[in-house]
């Protein structure tokens, strides 16, 4: 068992070992450096030939705590999880599985071909009889997503065919497949937002393409952001922002070093813990006691897109209420964020900056600044992250 652990660990390193961090200080928070140690309630990263130990994956769950996955073993055989929390390791969970390259979705977490909720703690979810479907669930032509606790799985063949799947959730065991002329009814019972377009099998929110389009993108499904862009990347370093009808938004790349790992957060965050210098001798290697992993989180690209924090507010064709309304949106209407204006208005008492924006269907226009919430600020709690609850 540990060989192989150490073969899934060696491969993800090699990927990394040609990348140096090469981040701008203004571009991360740092949180806190967690102490390399054998003692208790600290990491450490010891190699040889045959097997390895080191972090594997960082787990954002549902609330905001963040979990630090290993493939330390107990003598239980269960796998250490450590919970970051306060700035520092304060307490452990064992598990029969460690995480790396973990998606995370709205409560859920998938982990190769396992599926974990962590709104309460993190729980397995029972795949039942359909074991079989969900087998490799992170493969590039493979998207699942959730929505509350409805599981949405998509096969997207070679040809261009796409097939769409329906899931229930309930008591941690995926109950009962739901059929396309079923879904819309179970849509409404968990959340009236959401729609089912049966011609071109996608689901709408609020009346926009829900199902994550990928355009040209190669890369894997990771998740949203909080505006509801879809995040893709195409190894382990190159991130793709695409919208609903699959235009690319943004792209960046995460500079990373020999055995760090990294996670996608609730808003669309990455969570970044970076490993030390190992020391190399013949067929060994690890980190000396003393040394220290860095945690931190990438989120500049949040900057670059927002939601709306009212309701029933105005998209105007240009920087001012004498022009054109293209519509009314609804209060966390996502967009693209492309300039600022330079006009200012009065409305209501409050003077503010026409932002314009583009919509997840490419439509373009101007929203008065008030009702603008960048997704950089999250939802207004002090920085820097994590451990602040997600919000919808």
């Amino acid at each position: 068992m540990i060989k192989k652990i150490y073969s899934c660990i060696l491969i993800i390193s090699l990927t990394f070992l040609s990348f140096a961090h090469n981040f701008k200080e203004n571009e991360i928070d740092k949180f806190v450096k967690i102490p390399i140690s054998s003692m208790d309630f600290a990491l450490h990263y010891n190699f040889d030939a045959y097997e390895g130990e080191s972090p594997t994956g960082i787990i954002i769950s549902h609330n905001g705590d963040l979990i630090i996955s290993t493939n330390y073993k107990n003598e239980q055989d269960l796998f250490i999880q450590y919970v970051y929390k306060d700035k520092k390791i304060v307490d452990k969970i064992y598990m029969d599985d460690y995480f790396s390259n973990v998606i995370n979705q709205n409560g859920y977490i998938l982990n190769n071909s396992a599926i974990y909720q962590t709104k309460t703690n993190i729980q397995y979810i029972d795949k039942g009889e359909f074991s079989k479907v969900f087998r490799r669930i992170n493969q590039i032509n493979k998207i699942t997503y959730f929505i509350d606790n409805i599981i949405v799985y998509e096969n997207n063949s070679s040809e261009g065919n796409k097939e769409i799947s329906f899931f229930l959730i309930e008591n941690n065991t995926i109950s009962k497949e739901i059929s396309e002329d079923e879904i819309s009814f179970y849509l409404k019972k968990s959340n009236g937002l959401y729609e089912y377009d049966k011609i071109n099998k996608n689901i709408l929110k609020n009346g926009m393409i829900w199902s994550p389009m990928r355009g040209d993108s190669k890369g894997k499904f990771l998740g949203k952001l909080k505006s509801g862009h879809n995040i893709f990347k195409t190894d382990l370093n190159e991130v793709e922002i695409i919208n609903c009808i699959g235009e690319k938004e943004l792209s960046f790349t995460l500079e990373l070093n020999n055995f760090d790992v990294c996670s996608l957060g609730n808003y669309g965050e990455f969570y970044i813990l970076s490993s030390p210098e190992l020391i190399y001798s013949d067929n060994y290697s690890y980190a000396k006691d003393g040394d220290f992993s860095e945690l931190f989180t990438y989120r500049i690209h949040l900057k670059s897109f927002g939601i709306l924090n009212d309701d029933k507010i105005r998209l105007r064709k240009g920087p001012g209420t004498n022009t054109e309304s293209l519509g009314t949106y609804p209060i966390k209407t996502g967009f693209r964020i492309l300039e600022k204006s330079g006009v200012k208005q009065t409305i209501g008492g409050v003077t503010d900056e026409w932002v314009k924006v583009r919509l997840l269907d490419g439509t373009e226009g101007y929203f008065f600044g008030q009702y603008v919430q960048n997704l950089y600020d999250g939802p207004g709690t002090p920085l820097p992250w994590p451990n602040v609850p997600d919000w919808d």
